[in-house]
């Protein structure tokens, strides 16, 4: 449902990383909500070049998402993702920041969200 183009390498947080940017794609024969997100989204990943984990995520809309028509729409998402190296070698989430904007029943909002985590345990022995 997204289109992806390879924007080369970075260094991210002190790892070597692929950069790998989206955009919306075709459209899809799947129906739902995960349809219209997907086609509505851009953004960028990193992947650590060295196992190939999620280092960091950043994606927003590039157009409003009808939800629901004259009930719900979705006019601003925008998500970032830091993760971090953990023991055993696992990369975890380690802050996700998102800002949502909208229209619910001619009710507008704007909620910013953030989730931090830390003291990720290691792998049982």
């Amino acid at each position: 449902m997204s289109d992806y183009r390879y924007a080369g390498r970075e260094t991210i947080d002190g790892l070597a990383c692929h950069r790998i940017e989206f955009s919306p794609g075709q459209s899809s024969p799947n129906r739902g909500i995960a349809r219209k997100f997907a086609e509505s989204m851009s953004g960028t990943i990193w992947l650590t070049e060295e196992g190939l984990h999620l280092a960091r995520a950043s994606a927003r809309t590039t157009k409003p998402i009808l939800l629901a028509p004259g009930l719900a729409r979705v006019s601003e998402l925008q998500v970032h993702l830091v993760s971090a190296a953990v023991r055993g070698g696992s990369f975890l989430p380690r802050r996700i920041t998102m800002r949502t904007g909208g229209h619910v029943v001619g009710v507008k909002f704007i909620r910013r969200y953030v989730y931090e985590y830390d003291e990720f345990a290691g792998p049982r022995s």
